[in-house]
This record gives structure tokens, sequence and C-alpha cells, in this order.
């Protein structure tokens, strides 16, 4: 990390007025993208050591041109323009065609050049987590009724099976009356082969009923247990549904189980066309969570994008909502728009233009001075004193009392 600690001594050597977001923009907290507003003074928020803490939290009216950033993969980002985010730009060898980071530095959103063609341009970095991938034992005595007998471990471990059956109700499982279940089409034969051999590999009978009227196959999961677990870990809706924090700890091989089941009951790997593989969700927390988890965990890079409306559609037979939905799209090209090294992958900005803004901007203080978009942005670093009420470097009023937790 000798690249950003070389780069924040410099930007600390600035007088600097505060940086601020809209409202709505997702901070990469406690294993999940949370709206900035929502922070609060000691929350954790993933840093580049881990986790850190909050120290402070700002709001403030802004009315005024702020910055909209395209990053390649990333999707858009709004910024008013002081706001600094950690950024490298790339040289091209000559000979071999590479490119490779020739400087990093703090710059202004405002003086961030995107990509175009073989010009100098920045890239925003987002940092390699440290890899996790101990045994999780998951605890399931909060969503025992009854503390008699039952036919499931209290704390059962997090398998690769199971992680099949959680991937399937994240993508289009609910809580039925008497446990977990799933719809799917009669004509998916392989997958409902697949699902009931899960379930039973969990030691229950699956329940298959075909519904009346449809041509699609009822799935129960018959535990009512696992249907209270799922609730509370997941969400219900498709538009809530989210990852907890155990998936953003256990290992690679987990994960990939998980994301398989995911695949399949979203109706993923379905040709957009001879270039990329597509799934979608309604669920803006969810597609952050598994861009992230892709890319950490296993090494893919999806780009994400938004539908809009288009009044509902088919995937393997099966309705699917008509609401917005949040796309990510492998790319099968073997032209790589994107670098990486053993502490950072680097995304081009793509594009860049101002436009008018009025209303509520957010900024936060952390214990490391950087917070996740998830690529590393610039907290206020306003050293002010812990009873000021006045930003002594913007001149923001209203300042909350500040926190006596140490930094770094």
């Amino acid at each position: 990390m000798a690249r950003f600690e070389v780069a924040e001594k410099r930007l600390f050597n600035t007088k600097i007025c505060m940086r601020c977001v809209p409202a709505s923009t997702l901070v990469w907290g406690n294993s999940s993208p949370r709206p900035i507003e929502s922070m609060k003074v000691g929350d954790r928020i993933q840093g580049l050591k881990g986790y850190q803490k909050i120290l402070n939290t700002f709001n403030r009216r802004y009315s005024g041109k702020v910055i909209e950033l395209g990053i390649r993969y990333l999707g858009k980002f709004i910024f008013t323009p002081e706001h600094e985010i950690f950024v490298a730009s790339f040289k091209e060898d000559t000979e071999t065609g590479e490119r490779f980071p020739e400087e990093t530095s703090w710059q202004k959103a405002g003086d961030l050049i995107p990509a175009r063609g073989k010009q100098t341009a920045h890239y925003v970095m987002v940092p390699k987590l440290p890899k996790t991938g101990d045994n999780i034992s998951l605890d399931l005595a909060p969503f025992l009724k009854k503390q008699g007998k039952t036919c499931i471990e209290k704390k059962p471990e997090l398998s690769k099976n199971l992680a099949y059956v959680m991937g399937w109700y994240v993508a289009e499982g609910c809580v039925d009356a008497g446990g977990v279940a799933f719809y799917l089409s009669s004509k998916e034969t392989d997958n409902i082969e697949s699902l009931k051999k899960a379930i039973q590999d969990l030691g229950y009978k699956p329940n298959c009923k075909p519904v009346k009227g449809e041509s699609c196959l009822r799935i129960l999961l018959p535990c009512r247990v696992l249907a209270r677990a799922f609730q509370a870990w997941f969400g219900t809706r498709p538009e809530n549904k989210r990852l907890p924090h155990f998936m953003f700890e256990t290992s690679p091989e987990i994960f990939r189980a998980f994301i398989d089941g995911y695949f399949k009951g979203n109706g993923a790997k379905v040709q957009l066309n001879r270039s990329y593989e597509a799934v979608s969700t309604s669920s803006p927390v969810l597609t952050k969570q598994l861009q992230l988890l892709l890319l950490e965990k296993l090494g893919q890079v999806w780009g994400l994008s938004v539908k809009e409306h288009d009044g509902g559609s088919l995937i393997c037979s099966r309705k699917v909502s008509s609401n917005p939905h949040y796309a990510l799209r492998k790319t099968l090209s073997k032209r790589r728009l994107y670098f990486e090294d053993d502490g950072f992958y680097y995304f081009p900005v793509v594009a860049k233009k101002m436009v008018d803004f009025d209303g509520e901007v957010y900024n936060l203080e952390t214990s490391e001075n950087i917070y996740l978009l998830p690529f590393v942005v610039h907290n206020c670093n306003a050293h002010n004193p812990i009873k000021a009420t006045k930003c002594r470097k913007c001149g923001y009023s209203g300042l909350r009392p500040k926190t006596k937790e140490p930094r770094g």
C-alpha cells in the first residue's frame, strides 16, 4: 500500500473543501453496500486494512454543478467537483502494446480524464480485499420456535450443497406454508432434478406438485426453520434480496456453489449476443454484492447496467417481474479493458459530464480517511476540534460531536 500512503501525504498538504456525494450513493459497509445517508457514527465500513469505523458524518444543501462519471463495468457515479478519488494513470509500452500504472494520485472528480483511444487516462482503483475461507457454522437457534427435538442441527456448517440451495432461493425462491418453495417450469427437467437432489442431500424429502392451470412445478423444501432463516438472511421480495455477512467470509469454493444455484434459478447464461452472458435482478444491493464477490472471490469481471421497464419477459418459460432490473454482464471477449496487480483492480473512467444538481449531499470521516464505492474515494479530512460545530476548511456548520475513536 506504499503508493496509497505517499498519495495521501500529498493530499493532506493541500487545503481542501468538503467533498460530497448525493443521497442513495452506496458505500461499502460491513459486507453490504448501504446508502450514505443511512450511515451513523460508530458504524463499521470497509477500508483498505479491513473494517474501519465512521468518526463523523456530514450533510449540507448543495445547488450547482456536479460531475457524473461513467466507470467501465462499475456504472455511473455522481460527485461534487472537488471530491478526491484515488486513481492511476497508465502508459503504454510502444513495443508490446501493454499498459501499466505510471503514477497513482488523488485527483478531483472534475479533473479526471476519460479513456479515449490510446491517450493517457485515469483509472479508478478497487482494492483486493483480504482472502477468507474458514469453515463457517450457521447459528439456527434464533429461528427455532421450540427448543425441543428438531431434524436440523442448531449450528450446521455452510456446505456446498446448502450454498447451492441458498443460491436458488436468492434467485427465485420464496417462503411458503411449510417451508421454502421454488417454482420451476416443467420444461426445466435438469434443474428440477438438480434441485430435488440438493434438497435430499440436506436430509429432506422434496414435495413436488404441479401448479394448477400453469405449466410449472412447485418444489418445497419442508423445513420451517430454514424458511425463517432464509427470510432473515436473504430477504423476501425480489427488490429487497441481499446477501448476509457469511457469504463474504466463506471460501471461493462455497461461493462458487452458491453462484451456480443462483445462475440456474435466475435463468443466467442467456446469450444476449455472441459476446456477452447476462444475469439480472431488481435489487440494487444484491447486484452490487454479487459484482464485488464475483470479482474478489472468482476473479470474474461482470459489468453493471440498468434495464428499464420492459412490460415483463420470460426466462426459461417463467414470467419475471417488469420492474427495472439491474443487469450484470460478463464479456466473453478476449480483449481485457481493465488491469490488475497484487493490490488493486483498475477500471477506466470512460465518460464525464457536468450536470445541474439541487439537493442534500453527504460525506463521512473515517479512521482510515477513505471509503469504498467500491473504488477508493477520500473522506472529509478537515481536522476539526472534538467540540467543533463548524468545519474549519469549508465553513459547513452543524457538525455532529466527533467520536474519540483513534485514527489509523
